[in-house]
């Protein structure tokens, strides 16, 4: 120790002496690693030459290297469909159980939530459960009481999967040379959302949360009612979240209330009584269109003005990094099971946007190619450090 053996610090010998003691002592730490190689080794320069060689381990990258990040991307363009109709872009999701007394027995059933993803407004479906034909029958009920929207917007959960290919076979069937034109018209544009990216499912995740909340409260001394009560409650809930304020509030009283959903769907922030007695004659007025079509107006020209502004600030991930490219080796995130069991696989192929940023990329596997975000991937080696 008095008299160690000088090590260069770029030379190979000194790294695998370094791999070595790294090893022995169970992959701790810079400090512990040269407190071990001191006692018959000095390297010129050690803490940066060992804590190079300590971020090349597999092992330790594998243990401590954080998820993916990459710069908050924009707001997509169904966000920004002002003067569109209500759900004219609509994201969709389910949300329970909830259990209900059929005779003496306990069945389950679930929430089907339609959000618009322009104004925030929400409709509640209620399903007999998760399959493919109840969420068909709740996008018919949905359908026959909003109108068609546009697009479409889901996670890539079985049953949104199955009811896109039966759709589209049942739209095929019908589209023989009478109808063709008919039914191309009434096409949906489909839109399905990277497999365990949560993240980009955020529009209805988030009032998924709130609805969850006024469910328990009214829940809270009987967990287990009838249908009836279940579906009710679901509407109630559907009334409550969409009178929240999509603005901050004032205190102001010079101020005007602030913006809701019930502004467009009802016209008015919250249902009230007749404010007077009408005839028959009330509904030839030639003002009336008139009068919607002003509050329409008003309405997204305060939309654009108070709430646009407040939902384009990037609240985290406000640096660009590297992007993952071809080549990278990169561990696959599974919460359901411990860190030690992720899979690791290499990058095949990424999907870059228009600012040539990648945010989902093709892995893979020992099971197969897989589609996942950059959030699920740990980066464990670069493909132009392999190279090398």
């Amino acid at each position: 120790m008095r008299h160690p053996i000088i090590l260069p610090n770029d030379h190979h010998l000194t790294r695998l002496i370094i791999d070595f003691y790294h090893k022995k002592v169970g992959h701790s730490s810079v400090s512990h690693t040269w407190n071990v190689i001191r006692e018959k080794y000095w390297i010129t320069r050690p803490r940066a030459t060992i804590r190079h060689e300590l971020n090349k381990c597999v092992t330790c990258r594998k243990a401590n290297t954080r998820q993916g990040e990459q710069l908050m991307a924009e707001l997509p363009s169904a966000r920004l469909k002002v003067g569109q109709p209500p759900f004219y872009s609509t994201g969709i999701d389910f949300f329970g159980p909830y259990l209900i007394k059929r005779g003496r027995s306990e069945i389950k059933r679930y929430g089907c939530i339609f959000t618009c993803l322009t104004t925030r407004a929400v409709h509640i479906e209620l399903a007999e459960d998760l399959s493919t034909d109840a969420f068909i029958n709740a996008l018919r009920r949905f359908m026959a009481r909003r109108s068609k929207p546009f697009e479409l917007h889901s996670d890539n959960g079985t049953n949104f999967v199955g009811a896109e290919r039966i759709l589209r076979e049942e739209m095929h069937k019908l589209d023989h040379t009478k109808l063709d034109g008919f039914f191309k018209k009434q096409e949906i544009r489909w839109y399905f959302n990277t497999p365990t990216a949560s993240n980009q499912g955020g529009s209805w995740e988030i009032l998924i949360r709130s609805i969850r909340r006024i469910l328990n409260k009214i829940f809270y001394k009987s967990p287990v009612v009838s249908q009836d009560v279940l579906h009710t409650a679901l509407l109630e809930a559907e009334y409550i979240i969409n009178s929240r304020p999509l603005c901050p509030v004032s205190f102001d009283p010079r101020d005007n209330a602030p913006l809701s959903p019930n502004h467009l769907l009802l016209q008015k922030p919250t249902p009230c009584i007749s404010p007077g007695l009408f005839n028959n004659q009330d509904s030839y007025s030639r003002l009336q269109w008139r009068r919607v079509q002003l509050l329409a107006d008003e309405f997204w020209r305060r939309f654009c003005k108070e709430y646009l502004p407040t939902i384009a600030i990037r609240q985290k991930w406000p640096d660009k990094t590297r992007n993952f490219t071809v080549g990278d080796i990169v561990l696959v995130v599974n919460n359901s099971v411990s860190r030690g069991k992720w899979e690791m696989g290499r990058i095949v192929n990424t999907y870059p946007d228009r600012f040539d940023i990648v945010r989902n990329v093709d892995v893979k596997t020992q099971w197969g190619v897989l589609r996942r975000p950059i959030n699920k991937l740990c980066l464990i080696q670069e493909a132009n450090v392999e190279e090398k």
